[in-house]
């Protein structure tokens, strides 16, 4: 998982960090230990987001995929909101699998 000072695990279910209108964070999701008790292996992934978050960047390495997410400029949002980012894996035996975690615009 990513960073655990950044996140608040308060509701396990929905992992938040905060996010600064202005900045952009980079947020690792590790997939190995899942991968391996799977025994596949990563073939894709999908990021799929939220508006006011915009995915800047994004990259995978040994089933780690990490990506850069901002608040969209011009965006609309509602100070103190959770809003979503679910990466969605494809394996190599056709399992699909997603993790979510949440931002709370401040």
């Amino acid at each position: 998982m990513p960073v655990e000072s950044f996140w608040d695990y308060s509701d396990a279910e929905k992992p938040t960090g905060n996010i600064d209108r202005d900045s952009t964070r980079k947020i690792p999701i590790d997939w190995r230990d899942w991968l391996t008790q799977e025994q596949t292996t990563y073939a894709s992934h999908l990021l799929i987001t939220a508006t006011p978050l915009e995915i800047v960047s994004e990259a995978v390495l040994n089933g780690v995929v990490t990506f850069f997410v901002k608040v969209a400029a011009l965006a609309e949002f509602t100070p103190g909101r959770r809003y979503p980012v679910t990466c969605r894996i494809t394996c190599t035996d056709s399992q699909i699998e997603d993790r979510t975690v949440y931002f709370r615009v401040i």
